[in-house]
């Protein structure tokens, strides 16, 4: 499945916390393209649950997060490999 995964930690710099999130979402991604600063999409074989479980231990109630199913139609600007990449990977 593709997802994207888009995440904000509000109200206060943490660097450590942006780190943690991006380790756990290379280490649990068949294949990761980043899209912008706190959005990627991830070829994966977890459900959106499952991504909850691994990410929410890093999130404070001030903070959001978002993560659905990418699937046609879908309209958006990113780079160009990234939009290939898209196109390949989704249905």
């Amino acid at each position: 499945m593709i997802y994207p995964i888009v995440y904000d930690l509000e109200d206060h710099y943490r660097p450590a916390a942006y780190a943690k999130v991006m380790r756990i979402i290379y280490e649990n991604s068949i294949s990761v393209h980043k899209l912008m600063y706190s959005a990627f999409a991830v070829e994966t074989l977890l459900k959106p649950d499952d991504w909850v479980g691994l990410l929410s231990p890093i999130f404070d109630q001030e903070d959001n997060f978002f993560i659905c199913e990418i699937h046609r139609p879908y309209q958006g600007w990113v780079a160009s490999e990234e939009w290939d990449w898209l196109c390949e990977k989704s249905l």
